[in-house]
């Protein structure tokens, strides 16, 4: 079971500008949403994955 990302009161969008370098801080630019990375259930998988070969402790 995935995890949701909340944002006002309501599961957050996938955000559809995720480049925080090029991103307009200046308020033109709607930061608003997910990153894609975030909810990558792949990726997530890979990186408990390492940690536990990293750590030698495994949860699951």
């Amino acid at each position: 079971m995935d995890g949701v990302y909340c944002e006002s009161c309501d599961i957050a969008e996938l955000a559809r500008d995720t480049d925080a370098d090029t991103a307009d801080l200046g308020g033109s630019n709607d930061l608003s949403g997910v990153a894609p990375h975030a909810v990558d259930t792949a990726q997530a998988q890979h990186v408990w994955t390492l940690s536990e070969e990293l750590t030698g402790v495994h949860l699951l």
